[in-house]
C-alpha cells in the first residue's frame, strides 16, 4: 500500500512516465532483493548472469522506450 501512494506522489510531483518506469524498475530490484540472504531465508539464491544481463534490457529498453522525442518544428 505504501508503494502505491509512494507512486501516486510520484505521479503529482512529475509525470506518468516516470512514473511508469519506477513501476518497471520495481520488478528486478524486487527479485534481487528477494533473493539475498534474508532473516527467515538463510540461504540466499544465486542469481545467473543470465538474468543480470535480462535486467539491464529491460530497464535500458524501458528507458530507451520512455524517453522524450524532440519535436520537429515546421516551418511555413
Amino acid at each position: 500500500m505504501a508503494f502505491n501512494i509512494s507512486l501516486l506522489n510520484l505521479v503529482k510531483i512529475s509525470s506518468a512516465v516516470v512514473s511508469s518506469l519506477a513501476v518497471m524498475f520495481s520488478v528486478p530490484l524486487s527479485i534481487y532483493v528477494l533473493s539475498l540472504p534474508l532473516p527467515y531465508l538463510p540461504d540466499g539464491a544465486s542469481l545467473s548472469p543470465t538474468f543480470l544481463l535480462g535486467s539491464m534490457v529491460l530497464v535500458l529498453g524501458l528507458v530507451l522506450y520512455n524517453a522524450v522525442q524532440p519535436t520537429k518544428q515546421t516551418t511555413k
